[in-house]
């Protein structure tokens, strides 16, 4: 009996339909898989972030109770803004050295004495979904927002100032319009937090209790008037003014004019390890980017590496910013004769004789010296007439 051509054709016609449907199979298994990891890693940065504000709000409670008021949201003095509420709460968040490097001298955030510290990210303050970590010339970002009621310019705000701890929000996260971590003026409303965060989830803020509490975007309570503000405060709207300033982002971990600079720890040890393997080490934990080793432009060093500070002034002469954690000598000034392209030099006091005085007037671009007891400001100044010489404080 012969077979009909329907029937001749079915086994193969089955074989290409089971793979249809296997792949079909497949297809939906590995979509579903996609989606649960994508929702898993979602939740991993939303409990990571949930975790920076619970650290962050604690850190404001801890200021609190330390120095019975808030951290001041801007520190403004007679020379303008000069640092933030991120500097405030350094001490509370394992940065105790960083908090002391950033307030020993009475300049802004952004200096060149100041501006490495900046430009290192600290994972606290980053939002682990946001790829944008630093501006284009290099300083490192806050994604997260104070409350403008709580902290602004010259900000006094007290525990005891504020009703209802649970409700009134203190730090929350912020998905757009960054601003670098030391920046002055780290706050914003609620409501523009908001509706910047457009596209995500949902919305994560810390109170004032320390307390960190989630909303979804489609959340009514959001757009409530007063909704989580502290009531009872009356702050003046100039104080909560936010200059129109825009900056540049970049995912690159380190991009500045500043390409290197040497801590103390770092110091110690190249004496034992050599400059290129201090310089790899740190390169592989922070820097994340190639040093221009031929242009190395900033050094922090004291006097216990003089000999090692001299090797490096004369291998790399146009440093043009050093923070020198003692005083002054004439050995240190004969060094600095090479550093012909110096702008701001930093000290903590002045031993020179006439002859050294001179050779640090002699220095030609030479714009700031910071650090020299009020005796020495006179003699200094008479050496050299366009230097702005700054006396020193051990407050």
């Amino acid at each position: 009996m012969q077979e009909s051509p329907d029937q001749a054709t079915l086994p193969g016609t089955l074989r290409v339909r089971n793979l249809i449907v296997l792949a079909v199979c497949v297809g939906i298994v590995f979509t579903l898989l996609a989606i649960a990891v994508k929702n898993a890693r979602q939740r991993t940065r939303t409990m990571q972030s949930a975790s920076s504000l619970k650290q962050l709000s604690l850190a404001f409670l801890n200021y609190e109770s330390a120095y019975r008021r808030l951290p001041m949201g801007g520190v403004h003095d007679e020379l303008g803004p000069k640092q933030g509420w991120c500097l405030g709460i350094a001490c509370f968040i394992e940065s105790s050295p960083f908090y002391y490097e950033a307030t020993r001298t009475p300049y802004a955030w952004d200096h060149p004495f100041n501006a490495h510290l900046y430009q290192d990210p600290h994972y606290l303050f980053l939002h682990p979904s946001i790829p944008e970590t630093v501006t284009q010339t290099g300083f490192d970002l806050t994604h997260y927002m104070g409350n403008p009621t709580l902290v602004h310019k010259h900000s006094q705000i007290r525990y005891d100032d504020i009703r209802n701890h649970s409700q009134t929000w203190i730090v929350a996260e912020c998905f757009s319009q960054w601003h670098p971590r030391g920046y002055p003026f780290n706050w914003r409303d609620l409501p523009a937090l908001v509706d910047q965060a457009e596209g995500q989830p949902g919305i994560q803020i810390a109170a004032v209790d320390g307390s960190v509490q989630s909303f979804s975007l489609k959340s009514d309570l959001l757009r409530e008037p007063g909704f989580m503000q502290a009531s009872g405060l009356d702050i003046d709207a100039s104080l909560t003014k936010i200059p129109a300033k825009d900056f540049h982002y970049s995912a690159e971990k380190f991009v500045t004019d500043y390409r290197v600079y040497f801590n103390r720890a770092a110091i110690e040890n190249t004496m034992s390890l050599g400059l290129s393997q201090v310089l790899n080490d740190s390169e592989k934990k922070s820097m994340g980017t190639s040093f221009d080793m031929e242009n190395i432009s900033k050094i922090v060093t004291n006097a216990e590496h003089l000999a090692f500070a001299q090797e490096q002034f004369k291998k790399y002469p146009r440093i043009k910013v050093l923070l020198y954690n003692a005083a002054l000598t004439d050995e240190i000034a004969a060094s600095l004769a090479e550093l012909r392209e110096l702008e701001y030099l930093y000290c903590e006091g002045c031993l020179l004789s006439k002859q050294g005085q001179a050779q640090i007037a002699s220095l030609p671009n030479l714009k700031l010296l910071y650090g020299v007891e009020p005796q020495w400001v006179p003699e200094l100044a008479a050496q050299r007439e366009n230097l702005q010489i700054v006396r020193w404080s051990s407050d």
